[in-house]
């Protein structure tokens, strides 16, 4: 839901119950969540601590999470203000995921290159992903991608409204500020100044969240 420091205190209890529990090949997986979201927070050792973590409780006999524990790079690095390493490392991950079929994590990926401003570079690639994985956050995402692929700020208030529906808010108000920079090129003023009042809005739930668009 963009919340990422509540995300965090629980994760961060997830790890704890799991080490106490001695279930070290379950870490992996919150421990990879937590490296985003304290990449989020701002805060640069928590994620590279997290993503350490992740990387080294993953074991080989639950190869299916590796691309899903990979993923946490990405946020290490863009915490650590890398963001062409970040965006590499999205691009890597979601090549290496869509020539094994992994199209779901293939999307998100694609999805995170958006964010950390690949553009239209990325966007023919993420509406492939997401026309081979069904559901609404799939959709939302191909609107996202359609809209920066065509500098529509329709299309990319289409998406913010559907990723909000789904109670994704920061994911709504990335969307809402590439339609408010949209709209503005294209010399809609009014349109830009409702599209810039609802980013504020959505990320107004979202922790002071560090987003890579914001």
């Amino acid at each position: 839901r963009g919340r990422p420091r509540s995300a965090g205190r629980l994760l961060a209890e997830s790890v704890a119950v799991l080490r106490v529990a001695e279930h070290s090949w379950r870490i992996s997986w919150p421990a990879a969540s937590l490296a985003e979201a304290a990449a989020l927070c701002g805060d640069a050792a928590l994620a590279g601590a997290a993503h350490d973590l992740a990387m080294s409780t993953l074991r080989p006999y639950v190869a299916s999470a590796t691309p899903y524990i990979e993923r946490s790079t990405t946020w290490r690095r863009f915490a650590d203000g890398e963001l062409a390493s970040a965006r590499a490392a999205a691009a890597d991950l979601a090549d290496r995921a869509a020539a094994r079929g992994l199209w779901t994590i293939a999307m998100v990926s694609r999805h995170d290159g958006l964010r950390l401003g690949a553009g239209r570079m990325v966007s023919s690639q993420l509406i492939e992903a997401t026309e081979r994985v069904d559901g609404p956050v799939s959709a939302a995402m191909g609107v996202h991608a359609r809209g920066v692929q065509h500098g529509d700020g329709g299309q990319l208030m289409e998406a913010a409204q559907a990723f909000a529906g789904l109670g994704m808010f920061l994911y709504a108000a990335e969307a809402a500020t590439h339609a408010t920079d949209s709209l503005r090129k294209a010399g809609r003023g009014p349109d830009a100044a409702a599209a810039a009042a609802m980013a504020a809005e959505w990320y107004g739930s979202c922790e002071d969240a560090v987003s890579p668009v914001m």
